[in-house]
């Protein structure tokens, strides 16, 4: 299932080869890489199909037009953060309880 992404200003290697000025080009995107929010935003890391890593953009979610790719990105990201989450849970060491000794002796000022 392929998803397209909406870019008017992307500017392409071969530009000029056959579109109007009126009309954006429309870039395929292969896959959502992360997720941010700049000045109250979200905006995702796209990897276009097509275009080698050092091409993949940051783009507004409104410039976008792959709410299925968008969807499955959200609820993985959630998966691994509740995945994380039970992770450092497990990890924390248990708190053991003090031993007393039956003969404890009084400490600091109480001596």
């Amino acid at each position: 299932m392929e998803q397209t992404g909406k870019r008017s200003d992307r500017k392409r290697k071969d530009a000029g080869l056959g579109t109007t000025a009126s009309e954006p080009e429309e870039f395929i995107v292969e896959k959502i890489l992360d997720r941010r929010v700049r000045q109250g935003k979200v905006e995702y890391l796209l990897k276009w199909k097509g275009y080698a890593d050092t091409e993949n953009t940051w783009e507004p979610e409104e410039n976008l037009d792959c709410p299925g790719l968008i969807s499955e990105f959200e609820e993985k990201r959630k998966r691994n953060a509740e995945e994380s989450k039970m992770k450092e849970e497990a990890d924390l060491p248990t708190k053991k309880k003090k031993r007393q000794d039956a003969d404890a002796k009084p400490r600091g000022f109480d001596r």
